[in-house]
């Protein structure tokens, strides 16, 4: 049996307060980028609004130190940085 290979991964993060310099965790790592904003979005639930994510697109196989990289960010993650 041969395996799909995707082009992509959703690397879905959340950040403190939604502050890029504060803690931030790794919610999961996902082949579409619906599952890893819905991840997200259970996650800013889960911890009462103190955290806010981004999903992050990232090449498959990249070194995680390139900069080719497309982010959406949640509502919530928004929300606090206006």
């Amino acid at each position: 049996m041969v395996q799909e290979r995707h082009n992509s991964v959703y690397v879905a993060q959340v950040y403190k307060h939604g502050n890029k310099g504060r803690h931030s965790y790794v919610v999961g790592i996902f082949d579409n980028r619906q599952d890893a904003i819905d991840a997200i979005e259970r996650e800013e639930k889960y911890r009462n609004g103190k955290y806010a994510g981004i999903v992050h697109k990232m090449p498959f196989g990249i070194n995680v130190f390139e900069r080719n990289v497309e982010s959406v960010k949640s509502k919530h993650f928004r929300r606090l940085n206006e």
